[in-house]
């Protein structure tokens, strides 16, 4: 395989890889799912933030049943999804955990070009630099498992939503 074909088991073993492109490899996946958590988190509440806002508007303003009950009700239906979304997934803190992971991946990283640190010498100091990388990127899994929803809190979601009954 290429040196762009490996894959993240392959990175992670860090074997014939250099400590440049090991930090490029991991920093870019980090930073990616960072992203993709902002987006998710910022989207989510202003869809939250817009679905609960609207629904007194029309209530109180309009008269007719399309207006003042089913839209309402659709937009309740909405936010009580995107809140079940947000309480399960938590986009918030999987954001802010990848973004502090990268942090770190990109502190050690000038630790290593720069020399400081434990990198003065340089005797072993990529091979350092690669097994401090994968500290790094096993207390971030060891973080992340922690987000992951646990049975009981997706059972009771689900019999919220079935109005307190689940076959879970």
């Amino acid at each position: 395989m290429g040196k762009n074909k490996l894959s993240n088991i392959e990175y992670l073993s860090a074997e014939n890889i250099s400590p440049d492109a090991f930090y490029e490899f991991n920093v870019k996946s980090i930073t990616k799912k960072a992203n993709k958590y902002k987006k998710w988190s910022r989207y989510t509440t202003i869809l939250l933030a817009t679905s609960s806002g609207f629904i007194p508007l029309f209530v109180g303003v309009f008269d007719n049943w399309i207006f003042a009950k089913l839209i309402p009700s659709g937009l309740a239906a909405v936010s009580v999804i995107v809140a079940s979304f947000i309480q399960l997934e938590k986009p918030q803190e999987r954001w802010k955990l990848y973004r502090r992971f990268q942090r770190r991946l990109e502190e050690e990283w000038l630790y290593y070009k720069s020399n400081s640190n434990q990198y003065g010498t340089p005797e072993g100091r990529d091979e350092l630099f690669i097994k401090n990388i994968q500290k790094i990127l096993i207390n971030l899994h060891e973080r992340w498992e922690g987000l992951i929803p646990e049975v009981s809190e997706v059972s009771s979601s689900i019999a919220q939503a079935k109005g307190g009954k689940t076959n879970l």
